[in-house]
């Protein structure tokens, strides 16, 4: 009862307001309202200039990202915030060494003649049993106890993360070659995770495209996607609700060997409900696939997430 399509379409303010309190995305007061940033250029390519970026998003704590700027930017363009999975970094997923899961999409946004912003979270180490082999670095850190002591000040690393993403926006929506109103996010597993909740909280990210995490996250125990009370509030169907009526493109694979398919089916029917409300059921697609832990790139849901961000 603490939330229905009816009552989140008259209060979504107030809802927001509350999921964020819930999954402990920090609140300070005096920060700038554009952040500092270091920005160093890596190297150029026949489709774009790559730059790093570190991005102050509170004072002295500094949250690292790629860049990739395409050549001949004629008018503002879209902005692609592409998020890896666990034990990803920008660089791994975005190609520039050995294969992954990932289906090239930062060089299909960047062939699109859209800018890409790929932010590095703390994960690593994070051992994903994916069924495919990726480099794991000796990083000494605990996310898990990070994220404990986090939780005793009201915060999580899911909330910092966020946070940290929104600040990048704050400065990325400065730049005068991406257009503000074609914000988009995607990302596979923790990327497709970290897209949903992130467009949850920012209203600027237009266009979402979750891959191979949607779940009902009373299934999936993974500490970092749970907070005190959430289960009584918010659910990913929930999450999925604040982000009507924007484009929404959920893809689960029914081979995913990292998450059961068969308890998201519900939350999807859930999900459906807010967009159905809010006439934009158009803007919803929830795609089940014979896939496994990737983006179902031939059934066409990057196309519908790339063409809606280009505005076609």
């Amino acid at each position: 009862n603490y939330i229905t399509p009816e009552k989140l379409s008259q209060n979504k303010e107030f809802y927001r307001e509350e999921y964020k309190k819930i999954i402990g995305i920090p609140s300070f007061k005096n920060l700038p309202e554009v952040p500092d940033v270091k920005k160093e250029f890596v190297a150029e390519d026949e489709m774009c200039k790559i730059y790093r970026l570190s991005v102050e998003t509170m004072a002295d704590f500094w949250f690292y990202g790629l860049l990739f700027i395409p050549h001949n930017i004629k008018k503002p363009a879209p902005l692609v915030i592409a998020q890896h999975g666990g034990g990803g970094t920008p660089e791994f997923c975005c190609d520039m060494y050995g294969e992954n899961n990932y289906s090239n999409f930062s060089k299909r946004a960047l062939e699109q003649g859209m800018v890409v912003f790929a932010p590095q979270l703390l994960l690593w180490s994070f051992d994903i049993k994916t069924g495919e082999k990726f480099p794991v670095y000796d990083i000494k850190f605990s996310r898990n106890r990070i994220d404990n002591e986090l939780k005793r000040f009201g915060m999580s690393i899911t909330g910092l993360e966020v946070f940290s993403i929104m600040r990048c926006i704050d400065y990325l929506e400065t730049l005068d070659f991406i257009d503000n109103k074609k914000i988009g996010m995607m990302g596979v597993s923790y990327g497709g995770f970290f897209s949903l909740h992130t467009a949850a909280a920012d209203e600027r990210i237009k266009f979402i495209y979750d891959a191979a995490s949607f779940n009902d996250r009373s299934e999936v125990f993974l500490q970092d996607w749970i907070w005190s009370n959430d289960i009584s509030k918010f659910n990913e169907s929930d999450v999925a609700g604040l982000c009507a009526p924007r484009t929404l493109i959920i893809d689960v694979g029914k081979e995913d060997p990292v998450f059961d398919y068969a308890p998201s089916l519900k939350e999807a029917e859930r999900a459906k409900k807010y967009y159905e409300y809010e006439k934009a059921e158009d803007k919803f697609r929830f795609n089940l696939w014979n896939g496994g832990h990737r983006f179902d790139v031939e059934g066409g849901s990057m196309d519908k997430f790339l063409n809606e961000l280009k505005g076609e």
